[in-house]
């Protein structure tokens, strides 16, 4: 299933509607699809948010595949370059209150997903994420 969506919070509505349907279309069982919609939302969200310098109109393309036991996830988008696995993840043993601002969502994905990779093609970032059935 390809989504392509706006670089656009509103958008998360369609994202939603689109991998919910996905989910039950393919009878991903409930715990695993609040994992595969919510690492999708949280990559998402991330690049709508923080993955242009100015509010142009652009693409980001979701792939959604089921691929016998696993669902193969491909995010495309256009914005500047970023590599979320670069990214160290969050001492979670600090207390919420002590801890710098940001890094959650990636880090969410990051442990909600079997696997994830990440290509830079030409202009774009491509990030992989799998999740075995």
């Amino acid at each position: 299933m390809l989504i392509e969506l706006k670089n656009n919070l509103s958008e998360l509505n369609l994202l939603n509607d689109a991998i919910s349907n996905f989910n039950e279309k393919n009878s991903i069982p409930v715990a695993i699809a609040f994992k595969v919609n919510l690492a999708i939302e949280e990559i998402v969200t991330n690049i709508i948010k923080y993955g242009y310098d100015d509010p142009k109109n652009d693409t980001i393309i979701i792939d959604i595949q089921k691929i016998n036991n696993v669902i193969n996830i491909t995010i495309k988008d256009y914005a500047k370059e970023f590599n979320p696995m670069d990214r160290d993840d969050p001492d979670t043993s600090i207390p919420l209150e002590k801890r710098k601002v940001g890094g959650l969502g990636i880090f969410f994905a990051k442990e909600l997903m079997d696997s994830m990779e990440y290509l830079r093609e030409m202009d774009s970032n491509v990030l992989k994420m799998r999740k075995i059935l």
